[in-house]
């Protein structure tokens, strides 16, 4: 089945409303499809201008948004709109600097029997290869310090361990080599955190870096303590030549059943015949 379709089975697009979070210029939901809502990081004019000189955005096709995230989330579009019976956000989450902060967000934004659904990277196949995966602990802290930027800690991991990367190679066994971390690839990755550091500008990078097990498992955990409400309502694992991972979420109070829902979509996540660093790699 095709990524957008999985992504969207068991939506009744024509009488929902829904919202798509950081649609860029390739939105999942259009509104032929149905009623949807665009939310992004700033508003249209601003991501127009910001793009315009990158030749893989077609600066014109990006959609009018209707709700720049700020520090309510969405409870301005909810609002202005009514609640949503769905939230769309396809290579966001990895990008939030509170994960949690901004999943329960997204639950308040939800009409009764809403869902959220989410596109997310595989680090195994992607530029974050050879990064540090995710922990509970990590997410504890931003959690705690309300982040609305990513750490010093992260754009450092960043900047020393990103490398290019073939998901179709990488799938063939043939994984992207260990970045080398010497003296100049050093400095590189100081300057930019000391830069960050001094000026407060905002450096984009993944906060979060996962696996489709490690990311069910974590969720699991975040249930099961209370951290978060959610049941497991889509798993689609990695397919073969690909790169992420697509989860389904809907509020749940009953914390054991939801907490279990993520343990088995976990437990269905695969390996796959190579190692790194890090060990055998799973799925």
């Amino acid at each position: 089945m095709p990524r957008n379709q999985a992504l969207l089975a068991g939506l009744d697009l024509p009488r929902l409303l829904g919202c798509e979070i950081g649609p860029l210029d390739r939105p999942i939901v259009t509104p032929a499809m149905g009623r949807v809502l665009y939310v992004d990081h700033a508003d249209t004019d601003s991501l127009r201008a910001k793009y315009a000189t990158d030749p893989g955005v077609r600066t014109a096709a990006i959609p009018t948004v209707d709700h720049v995230w700020d520090a309510f989330g969405l409870d301005g579009l909810v609002a202005a709109h009514g609640p949503l019976d769905y939230v769309i956000a396809s290579h966001v989450i990895e990008h939030v600097p509170d994960m949690i902060g901004w999943l329960r967000a997204l639950g308040r934004a939800l009409a009764p029997g809403g869902e959220i659904r989410l596109v997310v990277p595989d680090r195994r196949f992607c530029f974050d290869h050879h990064r540090a995966e995710t922990t509970l602990a990590d997410l504890l802290a931003a959690e705690v310090a309300a982040a609305t930027r990513p750490s010093l800690a992260q754009i450092a991991d960043y900047f020393l361990h990103v490398v290019e990367a073939d998901a179709a190679a990488i799938w063939a066994g043939q994984p992207p080599p260990p970045p080398l971390v010497d003296a100049q690839r050093y400095a590189w990755a100081a300057s930019v955190c000391r830069e960050v550091q001094a000026s407060g500008r905002y450096q984009d990078v993944h906060c979060w870096v996962f696996t489709p097990a490690l990311c069910c498992r974590l969720l699991a955990d975040l249930v099961g303590f209370g951290a978060l409400a959610f049941e497991c309502t889509l798993f689609r694992d990695t397919e073969p030549d690909g790169l992420e991972f697509l989860l389904g979420l809907r509020p749940s109070a009953d914390a054991t059943a939801a907490a279990a829902s993520w343990r088995a979509a976990a437990a269905r996540a695969t390996a796959v015949p190579y190692r790194s660093r890090f060990g055998l790699l799973r799925r």
